[in-house]
């Protein structure tokens, strides 16, 4: 007897596993009502997708599996399939684009803030849905901030703004606000104004600085002509002869930009067949009777000279020459009894010794005394 009143179960337990099973059964016929409902609304996504409308023959009736089920009513029923209707995209291909990539978060360098305000307002209409609402996009862009930024703009960011809205443009201002340079504009005119192509300069490395500069000048919205009196003055004297026998056009910037293309090409062409010829061989040195190497001017004089039975005198060392000059004698041979415009030894160019020199002087001073 002790031992079935130990093995019976309690009634409150009993109650309890009672009421679980009729959960249970609850839960299982409720999804099998879904089921049946989300069936139905499959079938008239595919028919709204392939733009036909079900016939009374074969349109199935939208109502719940048991009556008596408060479950899923009708008023459900008419949600599910009106939110299936608006739900079906008008291009399959929408549904299933990723995200795009953003990148590297905004270091907090003024020059790059433009390159990534862009990306970020493209980045924020495009994946709108995929991003949330405005506050999830107010998150957004502080996640795509890097710490050092984030420490200067967050308390404006923690109260949401001047209005306390958490609105992602707002955000967006503020950071215009502290990072972008208004500066840059009158910057990049005086640049351009002072723009040259240098003489080695391709045209094609020099046109991407041009462009650059054009742009941050508001550029984008000048008419051909002037973008092209901009180009002409920047350009290298090279290019600018070649375009004027070119009929390069002075309005239409597409077309010019393509012709001062050509020109480039032509002048690249030029360059390497001019690198690939063979180089000349140098011009045989003259040389006269003797073997010497025919000389102009003094040269010539001085070998004249020496052929006539003067001696080649040596060339002499800064202190015998200042010696000699300040003695009064030939700075050329030493000899008091002429001048250098009267000595006929012409000048050797082979160095003199040490010895040779110090003999010079000893010879001067010993006529001098």
């Amino acid at each position: 007897m002790e031992s079935e009143q130990n093995t019976s179960t309690p009634p409150w337990m009993a109650t309890i596993i009672s009421r679980l099973d009729d959960i249970q059964a609850d839960r299982q016929q409720e999804h099998a009502e879904r089921a049946t409902i989300r069936a139905q609304i499959d079938e008239l996504r595919a028919l709204i997708a392939s733009n036909a409308s079900p016939s009374p023959a074969t349109a199935t009736p939208v109502t719940t599996a048991t009556p008596a089920s408060n479950v899923a009513s009708e008023a459900q029923v008419e949600t599910d399939t009106r939110a299936a209707t608006a739900s079906v995209p008008a291009d399959p291909q929408q549904s299933s684009r990723k995200p795009l990539p953003m990148g590297m978060p905004y270091s907090g360098d003024k020059a790059g803030f433009l390159a990534w305000k862009v990306t970020m307002d493209h980045k924020l209409e495009a994946d709108r849905e995929f991003i949330g609402t405005a506050r999830d996009q107010y998150a957004f862009i502080w996640a795509n901030l890097s710490s050092s930024v984030q420490r200067e703009v967050a308390a404006w960011y923690e109260t949401g703004g001047d209005t306390r809205e958490f609105r992602p443009e707002h955000l967006m201002g503020y950071l215009e606000f502290c990072y972008a340079d208004n500066h840059s504009r009158e910057k990049a005119q005086a640049n351009l104004e002072n723009l040259k192509q240098a003489k080695n300069e391709t045209f094609p490395d020099f046109f991407v600085r041009f462009q650059r500069l054009l742009m941050q000048s508001g550029g984008a919205g000048w008419d051909g002509e002037q973008k092209l009196n901009k180009l002409r003055r920047s350009l290298n004297s090279t290019i600018r002869t070649i375009a004027l026998n070119r009929g390069v056009s002075r309005t239409d910037y597409a077309a010019a930009i393509a012709s001062y293309r050509s020109i480039a090409v032509d002048l690249e062409a030029q360059n390497i067949e001019i690198s690939g010829r063979p180089v000349q061989q140098q011009q045989a040195v003259k040389r006269d009777s003797d073997g010497d190497v025919v000389m102009t001017h003094v040269g010539a004089v001085n070998t004249a000279r020496q052929k006539k039975g003067g001696q080649r005198a040596n060339r002499v060392p800064d202190e015998v020459y200042k010696h000699r000059k300040e003695k009064g004698l030939c700075v050329r041979c030493g000899s008091a009894t002429h001048y250098v415009r009267d000595c006929e030894n012409a000048v050797n160019h082979n160095l003199v010794s040490v010895a040779s020199a110090a003999s010079h002087a000893q010879e001067a001073n010993t006529g001098e005394d």
